[in-house]
């Protein structure tokens, strides 16, 4: 049986990798030559890794937030970011990142907007389902962290295919871009020293 367009897609980060069984590799290097939809794809998979993986910086076009039509929300130089609002400030939001070097294992970020006391919940109850709660390089935390040029309180973690997922729940302050990401409690913890007399 030939495969499906469907498993050449799935399939195409881990066979730019390097990281498929002989028997997939040949299925993959069959199909393509003749689907050009396929095709495409791994074209398109193989430039961006050119362009992106040789570990140069990653800037935006001059124009580029004007020509997508949305207001830039924050951009970064490490990681080399941008982010955009979309639907207006705080409804939610397109990020860019620089992929990095080679190899490259492409992933999804997909975020779900909750209620702040469900997100401050959020650790304790992935940790009680065996999922490892994440802050926002990756790193195993305990509790939420503040994207305080936003500013969100998140919860990232990863599906069983290695996506991040994140829980986040914009907060009513104003921004405080010099305070970058950091964690719930120290986040409260300024917010209980600005409050105090």
């Amino acid at each position: 049986m030939e495969i499906s367009c469907l498993e050449v897609i799935r399939e195409l980060s881990n066979y730019v990798d390097q990281d498929v069984q002989p028997e997939l590799r040949a299925e993959i290097e069959a199909h393509l030559p003749s689907c050009a939809h396929c095709t495409a794809i791994y074209d398109g998979l193989r430039n961006t890794i050119t362009l992106m993986g040789d570990g140069r910086s990653f800037e935006l076009p001059i124009g580029f937030s004007q020509r997508l039509g949305l207001e830039l929300a924050h951009s970064s130089s490490r990681p080399s970011a941008a982010f955009f609002w979309i639907g207006g400030r705080g409804d939610a939001m397109l990020g860019l990142w620089e992929s990095g070097s080679m190899p490259l294992r492409m992933t999804n970020h997909v975020a779900f907007r909750v209620e702040l006391e469900d997100l401050l919940e959020a650790p304790a109850r992935l940790k009680s389902m065996g999922i490892i709660p994440r802050g926002f390089d990756g790193e195993p935390s305990e509790e939420a962290v503040v994207l305080a040029w936003m500013p969100a309180a998140s919860v990232y973690f990863l599906d069983p295919d290695g996506n991040q997922l994140e829980f986040i729940c914009m907060l009513p302050d104003a921004p405080q871009s010099e305070l970058g990401v950091l964690s719930w409690s120290d986040w409260r913890n300024r917010k209980l020293e600005q409050a105090a007399p």
